[in-house]
């Protein structure tokens, strides 16, 4: 070692260190303390020796090139050594505030490294580091004060999500803290990619709500590839279910069809993928105006339901309410009257729909859609009994429905819309063609103001009823 490097390392011998010295021989034994703990972690290390203004280093994940989606990317690295950083259990740092922005504008996530120092006979190193994801702190996670001119001190409860802490100043048990490390670096970089693809996710979900599917496409289609890269499986499946849901609105089949081949190269095959494929045929029947009929889409969507086998609960409801909806609606094709869902169908989606109801499943019942996914599959049995004329098991339906949304209302104008359909439905069959017209109307409006194909022609479907009835009524006059 030369004479320069060791004065450096360990001071000079029989002298005391400086000041200078001794601050600048505690921020590298912390720089050699954070490289040794993400070599351990079998991260990589890239430190920067120029120059910097808040950033000492790169750190990369890296991945098998067996893994099609794994964790893997960059993040940047400030480390500093300070002796008591920890105080009242919170994590106190201090820096500049030109950092402050700095950091901001990185497009890397930025983690602060606190290393706790121990001198010793003239030789300095790292025994305790305590790592902070930056860019995630909010306002309700930390609290900043002015410390200084130009200076800043921030302050991080030490049990923060946001904060990782090795847990003892022992390396009897490197192994552990480097796993436990790996695991904390993992989620700094999925958090951030899951919370933005969530935002675009919810704002989607509400374009679909209001029917803009389109919207709700061209929503999802702005998801950053980089970060949807960076999704874990179950994330990836939830947002491929909202693009289906969004394709399946604008009944493009071939669009469906793409994203079906992309999801199971993904995620593999899955009950939600061919649902919505079917789902997707039957939208586009509707789209073609009756009297005609686009019989090879309703065969289809049919053909890829089939009977619902599924021993998945949630499987059932949606396969059961799909396949008497598709019957239903289908039966009201001229010629095809003889298509309605049998009497089996119905009792089997009664009985599901009561079971669904008397869940107890954690999973299950904490789910956001549990609840409007009942009213979907009530609204289809409703459907079905309506279609096979049995009038008296309707009318209970609609009451249980308004039971239901009068206790947790249902917010999405458009199943709002299908309901009102099925109200002025109800209506034409028991002769109340005023409130019928009434109802009919109000759900016209509804209709322009979003863009469903499937109600546009269910509201035909209903509105050839009443005209229907009025003409008998006319002639009997």
């Amino acid at each position: 070692m030369s004479t320069l490097l060791s004065c450096q390392l360990f001071g000079r011998e029989g002298e005391e260190m400086t000041g200078q010295e001794k601050t600048a021989q505690h921020e590298r034994a912390a720089v050699a303390y954070a490289h040794c703990l993400v070599a351990n972690a079998g991260l990589m290390w890239r430190e920067m020796t120029g120059q910097d203004i808040g950033i000492d280093a790169i750190l990369e994940l890296p991945y098998a090139e067996s893994e099609a989606y794994s964790v893997r990317g960059f993040a940047v690295v400030q480390v500093k050594s300070r002796s008591g950083s920890v105080v009242d259990g919170e994590l106190k740092m201090e820096y500049r505030d030109r950092h402050h922005l700095y950091w901001l504008t990185q497009r890397l996530p930025v983690l602060l490294c606190v290393v706790e120092p121990s001198d010793a006979d003239g030789f300095t190193t790292g025994v305790r580091g305590h790592w902070i994801d930056y860019k995630s702190l909010k306002a309700e996670d930390c609290t900043i004060t002015k410390s200084g001119e130009r200076r800043w001190t921030l302050r991080v409860p030490i049990t923060s999500e946001h904060v990782w802490s090795a847990e003892s100043m022992e390396y009897s048990d490197w192994s552990g803290e480097a796993k436990s490390f790996r695991e904390w670096i993992e989620s700094v970089f999925v958090s951030s990619a899951e919370a933005i693809v969530r935002t675009f996710c919810e704002a989607a979900d509400g374009y679909l709500g209001s029917g803009k599917p389109d919207r709700a496409t061209a929503c999802l289609g702005q998801i950053p590839l980089w970060e949807e890269v960076l999704l874990k499986p179950d994330a990836r499946r939830a947002m491929h279910m909202l693009e289906a849901k969004s394709i399946r609105r604008l009944g493009a089949v071939e669009d469906q069809q793409r994203l079906v081949e992309r999801a199971v190269q993904s995620h593999g095959p899955a009950d939600f993928l061919a649902y919505e494929l079917a789902l997707t045929y039957w939208t586009k029947a509707c789209m073609t105006e009756l009297p005609a009929a686009d019989l090879p889409s309703w065969e289809k969507a049919l053909e890829i339901l089939g009977a619902p086998t599924t021993e998945n609960l949630r499987g059932k409801l949606l396969r059961l309410g799909a396949y008497v909806n598709v019957r239903a609606t289908l039966s009201c094709v001229p010629g095809k009257e003889g298509e309605i869902p049998d009497e089996k169908h119905c009792s089997d989606l009664r009985e599901v729909i009561g079971e669904w109801k008397d869940c107890q499943e954690k999973e299950i019942v904490a789910n956001p859609r549990y609840h409007l996914q009942l009213l979907n599959a009530l609204r289809a049995l409703c459907r079905g009994y309506l279609s096979r004329g049995e009038r008296a098991k309707a009318d209970l339906v609609l009451q249980e429905l308004r039971d239901e949304m009068a206790t947790n209302p249902d917010r999405e104008t458009l199943a709002l819309t299908d309901f009102l359909l099925l109200t002025a439905w109800g209506a034409v069959e028991d002769g109340k063609q005023e409130a019928a017209a009434a109802t009919l109307d109000s759900t016209k409006l509804l209709l322009r103001s979003m863009r469903d194909p499937l109600l546009e022609w269910f509201q035909d479907v209903v509105r050839g009823k009443l005209e229907g009835m009025q003409r008998a009524t006319n002639r009997n006059v």
